[in-house]
This record gives structure tokens, C-alpha cells and sequence, in this order.
């Protein structure tokens, strides 16, 4: 049972994803990478997480703290003149200048991130909060003989925080307090100086300019103390020998993507998993109109003649379950005429007002139903619908369904699902995870554990969306029985059910469906053994979460019983009759609430 103020890592995916579309008019996408952390290019990598795991409150606010931090850092920050900085710090081998900038360069973005979105202050204070706990602790377990100016990096970002308005945190209090025993009177009033001069930076170059001016007066101070300098040439072998020696040292920092990993360090460690994937990042979403291979094959000409053919076959059947779904929903309206309008039919009950000169002696009619419905039919495209025929079957099904819904008031889309598809994508995602296998081997033990559940990309596929016309799209629903032979090998049902769900849930109607047409049980291919058993645990888990939102589902098994291990609601066809005669029946039930 979920505790009370927490939140599931399901329902914290999902908001990543719709921020990721949020931030996608700005070229900003959040995905999930094994236990990685950090921006990688226009990506804000977060780590994938257990999705049965969740989050408290806590670990909820930090984990959008980090997000928007990296998101300030993608949008405010000049990440080339970042990364040069850095390379020459790194070359000098000065880590402390490099870490003097982050914490100038931090305070700076997060003040404009707070401007930004509104609920950053929260976060901000979350993930600052874990961090300044975390250094209170080492502050009190340090050596007194550590520089003072280890803690510089730290203590400016905490201290350019609470002037950015975290001011109410207990954690930035304490550690400050601690951290001011580490340094003198003069030092510590030097970084309140300095900290004050992050909120009028306005670029990543002034943050940067500043961080080189500290780095030299801390320098100076470290040689000379608070006296002027010996009159010597320009080149002072002193000051450089002292720039060496404080440079060398590795400062203190308020890392945001230390104190997220630690804060959800529980949920990484894959020993209760549900259901993990290793990345998201090469996920896609495909129609007509993409340029990669399913677009080249959901354009072919001959298609729209293949589907007319199909519809002519199915024509008797399919207008009979219109002409119900028709009558029913006519049934289901209230019809009535409204009085008090200035223009329509006239009333008769108000007559002598009408003739008293009164204007508002009309009535219009009003028409209302309560059937404002919208449905996402989501159809399985793996290689085993290539059997007995079950990709032409579940063709048939879709245009069928398609087709009687069309001259309706229900929206609907119809979307496909598969992973592993023979692309660039797919091979991308292959040399990522070997690549991350040699870097990260302890993660990757097969002796009974598993820390991933899927290794390979999840492929969706837009046959027609909401807003699409329909005749547009017929070609594209022809080719449902083709796409299974073009190596597309698994079918991740839960993940790929929330994708088709996170865009079923912002629609407008008041009811929701999601129909499945599937032929068996999850299967996908895990990295060098096979697809793990909880997928189907997980594929009830979802299920059930979309049912408890208030969406009703429907599993239409293709010459395969196994939906029934999965949906509540569900229903077997083995053959074109039995598609029209008892799994069309059942969609009517399940849109009109009666059976037809």
C-alpha cells in the first residue's frame, strides 16, 4: 500500500515525461539512464528507478530540485565556456578553481531558475537541504588542519542560496555554522562578500571572471596574508608556486547530483525489483510522417488500396456495429429545448410577454450526452502476431474499430507497441549499454539477480492520433499486419500501456478507455538472459494504477488467452466472426455500458 504523501516512481516517470514535453519547446528532454546522473548535451540524465519504489515527500522534492537544477543549467548556463574552463583547470591540475566556479555558476541559474517556474524555490530548498546535511557531517568529522579554502565551494553556494531566497532552511543554518568554525573571522566574512556578488551576475562569463578573482585573493591570502605584495616582476615565482599548491586541492562542493543519489540510494540497488529499465533515453515514437524506416513503410502507396479491400470484406459487419453504437448514443442524449433566448422558436407558454414587446421568448434546443469519451487502442506489433495470422487479424480489428467509431462523439487514437526495432536507434542504445557494462560490471551480475528488466528500445507507433482525420490515416492502419515482419522482437506491455495512458490522461472527456490487442504475455529480451518473469507482474501493476485513475481497460487476446492474466475486462478472438459477433460487442459494452 502506498504511504500516505508518497509517490510511486510510475507516477514520478510520468511527470518527467510530461515535463520533458513541456521543456521540448525548448529542446529539453529528461530521461533515465542506469544509475546515472547529470546533462548530457540538451538530456537531463536521471537514474532508473524501480517502478514499484516509492518516493516520499523528501525524496520526491529533491528529485525535482535536481531537475531543476540541471534544467536552470541547460537553459541559463554557456555550457561550452563551461567546459573549457574546466579543461583548463583540469590541464593546470587546479580542481579548486573548477569547483570554485560550479559554486558561483550554481546559485547564479537557480536564481533564475526560481524566476522561471514557480515551486522551484521548494525544490531547490529540498536538494539543498540534503546537500548541506551531508556536509554538516563531514564539516564535523574534517581534521582542523583542512584549508579553509576547501570549504570556500560549498560555503558560497549555500550562502548564494539562502540570498536567493532559501532563507528559511535549517540544514543551510547549520551547516554555515559548522563550516565557520573551520575558518577565521576574516575568511568567513571574505566568502559573505563574495556570495554577495553572485546575485548581480548576469552571464556564465561574469561567474567565471569572479571565480578567477577569488582564486587569486585566496593565493595572495595564502602567501601574504592580508599585506601587499613585495614590488617584484610581473612573473612572481612565489605566487605561482602557491597558486600550484592551493590549486592542487579538491574543494568542497554542494553537488546536487551527489546529494539525489544519496537521498534515492534505496531504489538503485535492484534487489526488490518490479520492473527496471535501463534507459528510456532511446525510446521512439513514429507515424507517417517520420523519416525513419516505419514512416517509409506507413507511406506506401499500395496501402490504401489494401485497406479499402479490407473494408469491403468487412463492410456488412462494421456498418451494423456503427448503426448500434449510433442508436445507443442517440438513446444516451438529453434532448431539450431552453426557454429565455432571444432567437430560435418561439415559446408558446410566453406569448403575452411577446406581446408586451418582451425580447427573451424564444427557445432553442439543447443537446447533451453523457458518452464525452475518449479512447486509445493500443495494438501489439511484435514478431509472434506474424503466426497464425494474428497481425492481419488484429488489422481487421483496428480498422473495425476505427471505422465505427469515426461518425461518432468518442475521440480515439490508435497507437502500436514493440522493442528492439532493427535501426540506428536500437544500435545506439546496444553500444550504450556495453559501454556502460565495461564501466559499470558490478551491475551487471546474472547469478540469480538482475538489476535491469529491459535493455533495449521501446518503439510506439502512431497510426492516427485524437486530431487526425481519419482518411488520412487508413493507408497507415494497413500496414498493422506488416510492421511484425520487419524484426520488431518484443513487447514491453506495461511500459509501453503508460505511454499510450500518459497521453490518454491529459485528454478533456470525463471517460477514458484503453483497449489492448495483444497475443500473449510480455516478452522481451533481457541483456544475455531471457526477458525476467516480473514483466507480467508488472503489466498487472499498471493496470491496475490506470484502472484505479479512473480509466477503464479492455485486453482483446489475438488467438491467445492470456489477457486474462492481465485485464479485468477482457476477451478472446480467434477468428474474423468472433471478432465482430463477441470482441466488438464487448468495446460497445464497455463505451455505452450495456451490452448491445
Amino acid at each position: 500500500m502506498k504511504r500516505a504523501g508518497s509517490i510511486t516512481a510510475q507516477a514520478f516517470v510520468h511527470e518527467c515525461r510530461g515535463t520533458s514535453r513541456t521543456f521540448g519547446r525548448k529542446k529539453i528532454a529528461i530521461v533515465f539512464r542506469g544509475n546515472m546522473v547529470g546533462v548530457d548535451g540538451d538530456k537531463i540524465i536521471y537514474p532508473s528507478l524501480d517502478m514499484a519504489a516509492e518516493l516520499d515527500e523528501f525524496q520526491w522534492a529533491v528529485s525535482r530540485g535536481y531537475i531543476d537544477h540541471a534544467t536552470g543549467r541547460l537553459r541559463h548556463s554557456d555550457l561550452d565556456q563551461l567546459r573549457r574552463y574546466n579543461q583548463q583547470a583540469n590541464k593546470a591540475k587546479c580542481p579548486l578553481k573548477r569547483d570554485i566556479a560550479a559554486s558561483i555558476e550554481d546559485p547564479r541559474i537557480e536564481r533564475l531558475v526560481m524566476q522561471d517556474y514557480k515551486g522551484a524555490s521548494g525544490n531547490l530548498s529540498a536538494v539543498t537541504s540534503a546537500v548541506c546535511r551531508t556536509l554538516k557531517e563531514q564539516v564535523e568529522e574534517s581534521d582542523q588542519q583542512t584549508p579553509w579554502y576547501q570549504w570556500l565551494p560549498a560555503t558560497l553556494t549555500a550562502m548564494g542560496r539562502k540570498l536567493n531566497g532559501i532563507d528559511n532552511n535549517r540544514e543551510i543554518d547549520q551547516f554555515l555554522a559548522a563550516v565557520k568554525q573551520q575558518m577565521t573571522n576574516d575568511h568567513y566574512q571574505m566568502c559573505e562578500a563574495w556570495a554577495a556578488r553572485i546575485g548581480g551576475l548576469e552571464s556564465t562569463e561574469a561567474a567565471l571572471t569572479l571565480a578567477d578573482e577569488i582564486f587569486d585573493a585566496i593565493v595572495h591570502f595564502e602567501e601574504y596574508g592580508e599585506d601587499d605584495p613585495p614590488e617584484s616582476p610581473e612573473n612572481n615565482p612565489a605566487l605561482d608556486r602557491r597558486a600550484s599548491e592551493v590549486g592542487k586541492k579538491q574543494g568542497h562542493s554542494c553537488d546536487v547530483s551527489v546529494a539525489l543519489k544519496a537521498v534515492i540510494g534505496e531504489h538503485l540497488k535492484g534487489e526488490k525489483t518490479i520492473y527496471r529499465a535501463w534507459s528510456t533515453e532511446f525510446d521512439t515514437w513514429s507515424n507517417r510522417r517520420s523519416g525513419d524506416n516505419i514512416g517509409e513503410i506507413l507511406r506506401q502507396p499500395k496501402l490504401r488500396e489494401q485497406y479499402q479491400q479490407v473494408l469491403s470484406e468487412t463492410a456488412g459487419q462494421i456498418n451494423a456495429l456503427r448503426r448500434k453504437l449510433e442508436r445507443s448514443l442517440a438513446a444516451k442524449r438529453d434532448i431539450r429545448w431552453a426557454g429565455g433566448a432571444l432567437q430560435g422558436r418561439l415559446d408558446n407558454r410566453r406569448l403575452v410577454n411577446a406581446y408586451n414587446g418582451d425580447e427573451d421568448v424564444f427557445t432553442v434546443r439543447r443537446e447533451d450526452t453523457d458518452i464525452a469519451t475518449a479512447v486509445s487502442v493500443l495494438v501489439d506489433l511484435s514478431t509472434s502476431m506474424v503466426k497464425e495470422n494474428k497481425g492481419h487479424l488484429a488489422m481487421l480489428a483496428t480498422i473495425a474499430l476505427a471505422e465505427a467509431l469515426e461518425k461518432t462523439d468518442v475521440s480515439y487514437e490508435i497507437l502500436g507497441f514493440c522493442t528492439n526495432r532493427d535501426d540506428d536507434c536500437n544500435h545506439e542504445m546496444k553500444v550504450a549499454v556495453r559501454q556502460y557494462q565495461r564501466e559499470h560490471p558490478d551491475e551487471f551480475s546474472f547469478s540469480g539477480k538482475l538489476n535491469y528488466s529491459r535493455y533495449e528500445p521501446i518503439n510506439m507507433v502512431e497510426f492516427k492520433g485524437y486530431h487526425d482525420n481519419l482518411n488520412k490515416c487508413r493507408a497507415s492502419m494497413a500496414a498493422i499486419d506488416q510492421l511484425p515482419y520487419k524484426c520488431y522482437v518484443g513487447n514491453c506491455d506495461g511500459e509501453s500501456l503508460l505511454l499510450a495512458y500518459d497521453r490518454l490522461r491529459v485528454r478533456q472527456e470525463p471517460r477514458k478507455v484503453l483497449m489492448v490487442l495483444s497475443d500473449g504475455a510480455p516478452h522481451i529480451r533481457a541483456c544475455k538472459v531471457e526477458a525476467p518473469p516480473h514483466l507480467g507482474e508488472h503489466l498487472k501493476q499498471v493496470v491496475s494504477e490506470i484502472e484505479a485513475d479512473g480509466v477503464e481497460t479492455l485486453g482483446i487476446g489475438i488467438v491467445d488467452d492470456s489477457v486474462q492474466d492481465y485485464y479485468p475486462n477482457h476477451v478472446v478472438v480467434n477468428d474474423v466472426d468472433s471478432l465482430i459477433s463477441t470482441a466488438l460487442d464487448q468495446v460497445a459494452r464497455i463505451l455505452l455500458g450495456k451490452t448491445l
